[in-house]
């Protein structure tokens, strides 16, 4: 048997044991996975983005490959915060037990600056762009609509890439014309008035009609436009 000979059987033999030795252990990865698809499925289905990640399996440690279905449950009175333990167990011929933590971060849609904006900038879809970000990174009355603010004006600069607030913007503008939409169920009025502060989103402002000079109080709608229930 020539020496090529022997290096190919002393190959093929080696490959063959590393394989069958690592089909008798489950996968890191797999384990990992299971964890999350787990902590996953236990949330409604809802519009919230979640980046969820079980911690890597340190490289040492073994589990026998499991001849029954592994079982995942969150031991004792754990909620779904930032950071849980689910437990795997294997009830197979050779149980084994394992404990894993998983990190779940919830992501929220925002409006942020795609460019710096000046101050009085009135706000197109060229401005802006949709990121998601942390919920406990995001603080203040973010913007999560991008259709919400368009033609809304700035009332100070803001930085690229930095979140829209509602404080920051003036969606019905001190001294300009807006709508005035008077509704009930019955009928539906619409009338030209003049913005006497300004206001956000939901806020309650006080408009003059441009026809009869009288002074109501609105709520902002939209941008431009104030409706008033009756």
């Amino acid at each position: 048997m020539n020496r090529l000979t022997k290096t190919l059987i002393f190959f093929i033999v080696t490959s063959s044991q590393f394989v069958h030795a690592n089909e008798q252990w489950e996968s890191h990865q797999r384990l990992q996975n299971l964890a999350e698809t787990f902590i996953a499925a236990q949330f409604p289905d809802d519009n919230i983005k979640r980046d969820i990640t079980a911690n890597k399996i340190d490289a040492r440690s073994r589990y026998t490959l499991c001849d029954s279905d592994i079982e995942a449950a969150i031991p004792g009175k754990q909620r779904l915060s930032r950071n849980v333990t689910v437990q795997l167990h294997c009830k197979g011929s050779s149980p084994w037990r394992i404990y894993l933590p998983v990190k779940i971060k919830e992501m929220r849609q925002v409006v942020v600056a795609k460019i710096g904006l000046a101050k009085g900038t009135v706000l197109n879809r060229q401005h802006l762009k949709i990121v998601y970000q942390e919920n406990m990174l995001t603080r203040g009355s973010v913007v999560s609509e991008m259709e919400s603010v368009i033609g809304a004006k700035l009332k100070r600069q803001v930085r690229v890439n930095s979140p829209i607030l509602e404080q920051q913007l003036c969606v019905v503008c001190k001294g300009e014309t807006v709508t005035i939409v008077v509704k009930s169920d019955v009928f539906h009025i619409r009338a030209d008035g003049i913005a006497l502060s300004d206001a956000s989103l939901g806020e309650r402002v006080r408009i003059k009609n441009s026809r009869s000079g009288n002074t109501l109080e609105a709520q902002v709608s939209a941008v431009g436009v104030v409706t008033v229930a009756i």
